[in-house]
């Protein structure tokens, strides 16, 4: 059970099959699709509220494209970078877990708003000015306006006509309410010690990670299908872990025959 870190709400996740990481090889949809897509299939909520992931904010439906590839790949998230440091350029390696970079990235309530009328608007103390969180439905239509800030500022702010200060408070007040999934990591440079940031995007990493993990949903079949004359569909359907250790078993197998 995950609980979900901007709304609350509770969530169980069923393991990836070969269905779903045959979306990952063969899928043409965007990062936004793809990421609503799969945790469409994969997620449900464990209250009565029948609500499509399209209104749940970034933030929350990031933290499940997290947990899905955390049942997959671990709690730990490894990478490396260079140095940026023009003398140096030395190779870093970085590494944490998905339980602290969630941590990191716990909403808190600002002083200056309150609840309005309207269920999931806020005020700003002092201002006729209402808005809500943007969610992943309003970032994947605002993709192809031609002023992406503008549209969504018209459909999250209410009047949308605000003077840029109170728009700064109210952008200032939504990353405290859901802040954003795509942070700065800090880093330092164990050869010479430059501290320096390292922009980390959640979606993109998991989707890359879960992408190169399918590329061997192929092989898998192809071995069990062999081995044991099950059909595609029954491979596919099969839980993630279970495909994997029947296709390492058929692997050792012939390693020592």
């Amino acid at each position: 059970m995950y609980r979900l870190p901007v709304s609350g709400a509770s969530v169980s996740l069923r393991e990836m099959t070969g269905a779903e990481e045959i979306l990952f090889a063969e899928g043409s949809k965007s990062d936004s699709e793809l990421e609503l897509a799969i945790v469409s299939r994969l997620a449900e909520r464990l209250d009565d509220q029948n609500i499509s992931w399209e209104e749940f904010t970034p933030t929350d439906v990031d933290a499940l494209l997290l947990a899905i590839r955390q049942q997959i790949l671990g709690e730990t998230i490894s990478g490396d970078s260079s140095c940026p440091a023009p003398a140096c350029g030395a190779r870093v390696d970085i590494s944490f877990n998905v339980g602290q970079y969630l941590d990191h990235q716990r909403p808190s309530q600002p002083r200056d708003i309150e609840a309005a009328d309207e269920p999931g608007w806020y005020r700003l103390q002092g201002s006729p000015a209402t808005f809500r969180l943007p969610n992943a439905g309003d970032l994947l239509a605002i993709r192809s306006q031609p002023d992406p800030a503008s549209e969504l500022v018209r459909r999250c702010v209410r009047p949308p006509d605000q003077p840029a200060r109170l728009l700064r408070r109210i952008e200032r007040a939504m990353d405290q309410l859901a802040p954003s999934p795509t942070t700065d990591l800090k880093g330092t440079c164990p050869d010479c010690g430059h501290q320096f940031d390292l922009q980390f995007d959640p979606r993109a990493f998991a989707l890359r990670e879960l992408r190169e993990q399918a590329a061997f949903i192929y092989e898998d079949v192809h071995s069990i299908a062999a081995h044991y004359g099950w059909s595609e569909a029954e491979i596919l359907s099969l839980p993630h872990q279970r495909r994997v250790r029947y296709a390492e078993l058929i692997r050792e197998e012939r390693a020592v025959s």
